[in-house]
């Protein structure tokens, strides 16, 4: 059955959450990072499945998702860098986040640990708390 226009239902635009973010590192853009959002009940998955992109010369980001909730923010840094990823807890609404992050890095020397050869076991460092992000 159609009905008469004027009557029924209004449509309503489907849901469409966007995030547009920046990240810095010690006051420079992050450049050659990539981001990825993914909802935080699926922590995996096929890369096609979830939004992308990587971050421009000025250390910005655009993403879009038809889903709004609780996400992760997957932040990887460019090749041969530190730290390596960042996951970030957001919760994204319908409609446009404004996101930013400034990282300060710092050098810790160890001695008298052999040296280790292979990439996976180098030691990683896991933030648990983001104080800084808006």
């Amino acid at each position: 059955m159609v009905l008469p226009e004027g009557l029924g239902a209004p449509i309503r635009a489907p849901l469409r959450a966007v995030l547009d973010g920046s990240v810095l590192v010690d006051g420079q853009p992050a450049v050659r990072w990539s981001a990825g959002l993914r909802p935080a009940n699926r922590p995996s998955g096929r890369p096609d499945e979830f939004p992308q992109t990587t971050l421009d010369a000025e250390g910005h980001l655009h993403l879009e998702t038809p889903v709004v909730g609780a996400q992760t923010l997957m932040l990887s840094a460019a090749p041969g860098t530190f730290p390596r990823e960042l996951r970030v807890p957001l919760d994204l609404v319908d409609g446009q986040r404004d996101w930013s992050l400034s990282l300060g890095t710092c050098s810790v020397h160890v001695t008298g640990v052999p040296a280790l050869t292979y990439e996976f076991y180098r030691p990683h460092l896991l933030w648990a708390e983001f104080s800084n992000s808006t």
